[in-house]
């Protein structure tokens, strides 16, 4: 089967607001019409490849949960190693008190749990970095719109963009000595990979991609991705044997 990389899906959004001096312009913005629940998330952890039952699974998170939120209850933060950490923060009355003897708890107006995230080593992961983790995907355009109940509520509704497939990405080592290994990806959900080794354009008739193919000799890669009935851009790449 082909192998997909799980795309980050954003959609363009237009500032309406005649203030300002973007006015019109359009920004991306991530579109999940729905969050995971902690069910799903137990079903995905318990489904995905995993050795241990869907009980074990759930009675793990639901505890983890439970000790999770008594310690931040008690304003004890929490490092999760390769995620990052949890940390309960106050807020408190907007001018604060002006001596230390009116000071008191009863200031406080709310509580924030703010998470800090971070890579495996330790070290704090930027904004920028996690970007370069993830692979994207525009997906369509969002109007925010009214609904017509008698309650002045709104909805955001999305305009897909017409159906696109992202070319592959062709990856191993070339010149080489001995062998290469060759792999190729699509960040297109739910793709098909089809590829050729002799310099041929590749269509839906040439060798379906099924996992890392080992070269011995020189061969130029083409690749396509196809999804329904739509195919990507063609991706080549020249391996040289030395």
């Amino acid at each position: 089967m082909a192998v997909n990389v799980v795309a980050f899906p954003v959609a363009a959004r237009q500032n309406k607001n005649d203030d300002s001096t973007a006015y019109g312009k359009y920004f991306l913005v991530p579109w999940y019409p729905e969050t995971l629940t902690l069910r799903g998330l137990i079903e995905r952890v318990a489904f995905d490849q995993s050795v241990y039952s869907r009980d074990i699974v759930e009675g793990v998170i639901q505890k983890l949960t439970t000790v999770m939120v008594e310690l931040l209850k008690s304003g004890q933060p929490v490092k999760w190693d390769g995620l990052g950490t949890f940390t309960p923060t106050v807020t408190c009355e907007k001018h604060g008190r002006a001596n230390f003897s009116t000071v008191g708890v009863d200031q406080i107006q709310g509580v924030h749990i703010r998470f800090i995230p971070e890579n495996a080593k330790g070290e704090q992961l930027t904004s920028r970095a996690f970007k370069d983790l993830c692979t994207f995907e525009l997906v369509g355009r969002i109007e925010t719109e009214k609904i017509d109940l008698g309650n002045g509520k709104y909805q955001q509704i999305l305009y897909p963009i017409q159906e696109k497939v992202s070319a592959p990405q062709i990856s191993g080592t070339t010149p080489f000595a001995d062998t290469t290994t060759v792999t190729i990806i699509s960040s297109s959900n739910n793709a098909k990979i089809y590829y050729t080794d002799d310099g041929s354009e590749p269509d839906q008739h040439a060798t379906l991609y099924s996992g890392p193919i080992t070269l011995s000799t020189s061969k130029t890669i083409k690749a396509i991705a196809v999804r329904g009935n739509v195919a990507s851009a063609v991706s080549s790449k020249s391996f040289v044997k030395q």
